[in-house]
């Protein structure tokens, strides 16, 4: 065989498999890029091989974020509290924080579950679903910065981003303004009460402390270790707050009646000077763009306090 011919047939195999060798990893590299990847509230990386069409939200704050992703049409179910927006109200049930209904959900086929990573007893359902292979985003915002974060995501994962990121801004924009207009205010010592028997408040950690802090109050517990630790009456009396608010639960938009059983100590500023404020428990407990509303809220008590 001529060598001329010997050098092109030895050139050409060698260009075919430069070419196959460069192909196949090129072709596995943009695969991999299509995916769809983001970090969860655990650190954790969930993947997606394309957008979310069947999703079920397992908590109240989580269905409502995905609604202000501009996702809502795709949840295919919800926890037994998740009442907002009106349309959610008519989405299939799982269950609720205590007990999930695993078989309703695997029925479902869902191809992305949210959760509450709040550390609580439904960890033993969410690391069930995850031991089952379903694809987990764990929600647990810690500020309120992480809210529009976790709305973000959400757009991402559900291929509504655009939508999510205008939204996010909007929030970020008016958390702007309600940071310039109250955080320099003259400081006001605040109590939180969440419940009244057993009496319950918040920590510093706590995202309503925060929410407290931007409207230029102090939280008189915020140095507690505990999240949601119990104080006593006594307790409550030594720091003195200069205004106590409650939320509660239940029928939420109600002023619950044991808010007013602070009159019985006036050496305390708040009970002596009525400034004892109620806020409904779903604009304030839940992490959702709604936050927003209740800040203005507490806010506002706070300043009619200066």
């Amino acid at each position: 065989m001529p060598i001329i011919r010997q050098y092109k047939i030895f050139t050409f195999s060698l260009f075919f498999l430069v070419i196959t060798f460069l192909l196949c990893p090129t072709e596995s590299l943009a695969t991999e890029s299509l995916k769809i990847k983001v970090i969860d509230d655990a650190s954790r990386p969930v993947i997606l091989d394309q957008p979310a069409q069947r999703i079920i939200s397992l908590s109240p704050h989580i269905t409502e974020l995905i609604y202000s992703a501009g996702a809502g049409d795709k949840l295919i179910g919800v926890d037994d509290y998740s009442n907002y927006p009106e349309a959610a109200k008519s989405i299939a049930r799982i269950g609720d924080a205590n007990h999930l209904d695993i078989e309703k959900i695997l029925s479902l086929q869902p191809d992305l579950i949210i959760a509450w990573g709040s550390g609580q007893s439904h960890d033993r359902f969410i690391e069930q679903l995850i031991h089952l292979q379903l694809t987990v985003y764990i929600s647990s915002p810690e500020d309120m910065e992480a809210i529009p974060h976790t709305v973000e995501n959400l757009g991402k994962l559900a291929g509504t981003f655009d939508y999510a990121k205008q939204q996010s801004q909007e929030f970020r924009n008016e958390l702007s303004v309600i940071i310039s207009e109250y955080s320099e205010q003259t400081p006001v010592t605040v109590f939180y009460e969440i419940w009244n028997q057993p009496l319950f408040t918040i920590n510093g950690q706590h995202v309503m402390s925060k929410v407290i802090e931007i409207c230029g109050g102090r939280n008189v517990f915020a140095d507690l270790p505990i999240l949601s630790p119990e104080v006593s009456i006594e307790a409550v009396i030594s720091t003195n707050p200069d205004v106590i608010i409650a939320s509660g639960t239940g029928n939420g938009d109600q002023r619950p009646p044991w808010l007013d059983d602070w009159l019985q100590w006036p050496t305390i500023n708040a009970a002596r000077n009525n400034h004892l404020y109620h806020i409904p428990p779903d604009l304030i407990h839940r992490q959702t763009f709604r936050i927003l509303q209740g800040t203005r809220i507490l806010c506002e008590h706070l300043q009619s306090a200066r």
